[in-house]
Formats: structure tokens, sequence, C-alpha cells
């Protein structure tokens, strides 16, 4: 991810519980939420800043696991790719305004982070 998108380029994050909460929420309210279209994120981060978290939280550096994009692109298809790809330099709404007024708690990287065991 971060050599097609880039290290620094800012990003929204949403960790999968929230989504589920948010989900949940929607699902109890269906006439409130039929139909809407929401940007979820409860953080925007640049995989350079999650990483420097990481290590804050850890006290070591995050795993990666080096792979060719075309073995890569085996295992999950194009898709992926093309979507980092495509982030380096598309330009969307990554307000976490929308995802607050759902989930007000919806939590940040570092709050994420903080919560999960070391």
């Amino acid at each position: 991810m971060p050599k097609l998108m880039g290290p620094a380029r800012p990003v929204g994050w949403l960790c999968v519980d929230d989504l589920g909460a948010i989900a949940a929420r929607m699902f109890a309210d269906p006439e409130r939420w039929s139909g809407a279209v929401l940007g979820l994120a409860s953080d925007v981060r640049s995989i350079d800043e999650c990483r420097t978290l990481w290590r804050e939280r850890t006290g070591r550096k995050p795993r990666g696991l080096p792979m060719p994009e075309k073995l890569f692109e085996r295992f999950v298809g194009k898709d992926l790719t093309t979507m980092w790809r495509w982030l380096r330099t598309g330009q969307f709404d990554m307000s976490t305004q929308a995802t607050r007024e759902v989930l007000p708690e919806a939590r940040t990287v570092k709050e994420w982070l903080i919560q999960r065991p070391k």
C-alpha cells in the first residue's frame, strides 16, 4: 500500500468494530438511513503517521511482508492495487463529520491502538 499510494498521503481510517456499530444503528433506523450515502472515516492519517503510532504503542516496528505487485494481485485481484494507485492523487472528502454524527465515540487510530492488547 505505501509503495502504491505513498507513505505520507493522508487516508481515512475506520476500525471494523466501529463500522459494525454504525451498521447496527442504521439497520435499527432504516427509514432514516435508507438511500443515504456516507463517507465513513473516524480519523485521517498517513501510513507513516500510523507506523509512528504503532511504534509508540508497541515498542516495535509494524510487521511488513514485501511482495511484488503482480504476486499480490494474484492473491487479491487488481482492485486493491488500482484503488491504492488512485489514492496517491485522487481528491475526495475525508471528513470525519458523518461518522461522528452517527457514532460520536468512533475511535481514532491512536485510540484503537491503545484499546487493543500489546
